[in-house]
């Protein structure tokens, strides 16, 4: 059975909740506001239909679906315990909500015909924001108050992760040009080839966020091993031809060795520096966070109880080592710092299994790609809670990776022909 053959009709109530949820795509890229009032559209018509409710009910008898509703629920119970006072509690707690956009873009975007929409809607707007960050360059001007021209999507890591999307994007349109045929701008491959080299030119030489070298070059070897075709050694050649080549292109940028060289002092310097430092202020909120999770490594310090168990953790030093902070700028530690080692098992079992999801060729890749990106950097960051990038990746995991509704024997009929051998997708056989 192939899971691109899958088609149901699509009702009213699902053409507005996809809608709305590419409006939360759109909005998330320039304004919290905007995105948090569509958010609480997307409520309302997965409330309001039976159909979406049916779809979503689908998704949560999902393995992945549940993992991540596990994870929720430890985050919930966190809450009801901690240091942090109880209005920041619940207010992390909120923050979280994030992470329904997986499910709700799961269900709303499960059929090959949805996933290609939405990628190409998603590659015009980065397509857009990539010439407007050209302008602005040029112009030397920038769009946001004091901040560096250049900048069109949020912050520098936020554009960074859009532009590798992008990217990505365009070549899942060179992979199988027969699945964008019909779209007004990826059908084009010359427009697919000069986006991708203009959009490395960007993250390479006009953006400093560190992160989103390593996003990029993530992103670009997982697609490479994982469309690349042919034996396993043939895709783990290709993989490593990608490294090879997109390191080349970054480490050919002034602008990307000066600041990973940079990283690298201000670490390597954190304990001497009398100044506060982006690479110097991680190694010592990463000893503390250590710290922290030593004394309380099983129920953790509550939901939001990080700031607070990390201001009595630096109370009497001075300097900048002596400021407080409510991230320590890896996910992993300050899941286990606040939700303790329940709601890390649970995040990497989350991570685990929608690595194993088998969906839609070349959807899943490209989602696959993301989560092994985003999961790369939340070692140095920590993109699943923070607003952006959080909500980019669980939107796109859940969108990606999902499989058509209306076949609950789809992830086991999936995994059946995986170990035989076979391969899922019509265009696998």
């Amino acid at each position: 059975m192939s899971v691109a053959q899958a088609a149901v009709p699509v009702d009213v109530g699902v053409r507005a909740a996809r809608y709305l949820l590419i409006a939360v795509l759109i909005a998330m890229q320039f304004s919290s506001s905007l995105t948090v009032g569509f958010e609480f559209g997307v409520y309302a018509v997965f409330a309001w239909f039976p159909s979406l409710r049916e779809r979503l009910w689908f998704v949560m008898q999902q393995r992945v679906a549940r993992a991540l509703a596990v994870f929720l629920l430890i985050v919930v119970i966190a809450t009801c315990y901690g240091v942090a006072p109880l209005h920041d509690r619940l207010g992390q707690l909120s923050g979280w909500r994030k992470a329904l956009l997986f499910f709700f873009a799961a269900a709303a975007f499960d059929d090959e015909d949805a996933k290609r929409e939405l990628a190409g809607i998603y590659f015009a707007v980065c397509l857009i924001a990539l010439v407007l960050s050209a302008v602005t360059s040029a112009g030397n001007f920038s769009i946001y108050k004091g901040i560096g021209r250049g900048l069109i999507i949020h912050n520098y890591a936020t554009q960074s992760f859009a532009f590798s999307l992008a990217i990505g994007i365009a070549v899942l349109s060179l992979v199988d040009r027969a699945k964008f045929a019909a779209d007004p701008l990826l059908r084009h491959w010359w427009l697919a080839v000069l986006a991708i080299v203009a959009f490395v030119a960007d993250i390479a030489y006009m953006l400093p966020g560190r992160s989103g070298y390593m996003i990029l070059i993530v992103m670009a070897v997982t697609l490479a091993a994982t469309l690349g075709g042919g034996t396993r050694r043939t895709r783990l050649a290709a993989g490593a031809c990608v490294v090879v080549a997109v390191s080349g292109v970054l480490s050919s940028s002034p602008l990307v060795r000066q600041r990973v060289e940079l990283a690298v002092s201000e670490m390597e310097s954190a304990e001497q520096s009398k100044n506060l430092t982006s690479g110097g202020v991680r190694v010592v909120m990463w000893r503390t966070a250590w710290q922290i999770i030593s004394e309380h490594p099983v129920l953790g310090v509550g939901t939001a109880g990080f700031k607070t168990a990390y201001a009595q953790k630096v109370e009497g030093q001075t300097g900048w080592q002596a400021e407080p902070t409510g991230d320590p700028h890896n996910q992993y530690l300050k899941i286990w710092a606040e939700q303790g080692i329940l709601g890390l098992v649970a995040i990497v079992v989350f991570i685990g299994l929608a690595l194993t999801t088998r969906g839609i060729t070349p959807f899943r890749e490209l989602g696959l790609a993301i989560l092994l990106a985003s999961s790369a950097s939340s070692l140095v960051n920590s993109h699943f809670s923070t607003f952006f990038e959080g909500r980019m990746v669980f939107f796109w995991l859940g969108a990606l990776l999902s499989t058509p509704f209306g076949h609950a024997s789809v992830e086991k009929a999936a995994r059946a022909d995986y170990l035989g051998g076979r391969e899922v997708s019509e265009e696998r056989n």
